[in-house]
């Protein structure tokens, strides 16, 4: 909260997001199959299409995390109503339900946090922080406190 990035209602807010979000880290523990080699580090400038075909780049971060880590970062860039066949084709190919899709929130939380945390104590690059938290927090975080489903509002 150095640096004014971070009001504490905002604080407050993504605690309590946090401790749903450890919660769920819990559960996906205990299944099978929820987690191995992922990207971790999905976003626009990371994929490259040559002759049509996409490709990841940039495995600064890759390593051992949850599949929803990267299923939240990889549907977060997609615009809503591609989100449904998004991931369709993952459960055509994986384990998954539409019953999990509060897993993949908590893990686009996860995300948009973890960007925060990179961000928040260089104030040449934190500027944008404070306004982003503000519109989270008063909105997506609200509603997945509320138990509402928020994966296709992001």
């Amino acid at each position: 909260m150095e640096h004014g990035s971070l009001n504490q209602g905002d604080y407050d807010v993504i605690t309590s997001v946090l401790l749903i979000v450890k919660e769920q880290i819990t559960e996906l523990d205990a299944r099978e199959d929820s987690w191995g080699v992922i990207h971790a580090d999905y976003q626009l400038g990371n994929i490259v299409v040559s002759e049509g075909n996409p490709s990841l780049i940039d495995f600064c971060l890759f390593g051992y995390g949850y599949f929803f880590f990267d299923l939240g970062s990889a549907s977060s860039m997609l615009k809503s109503e591609l989100r449904t066949p998004f991931l369709e084709g993952y459960a055509s190919k994986a384990n998954f339900s539409f019953e999990d899709i509060r897993y993949i929130e908590g893990q686009i939380f996860m995300d948009i946090f973890i960007s925060y945390a990179f961000f928040i104590n260089d104030p040449e690059k934190n500027g944008w922080i404070k306004e982003d938290a503000a519109k989270v927090c008063s909105t997506h975080c609200r509603d997945f406190l509320d138990g509402k489903e928020v994966y296709y509002s992001f």
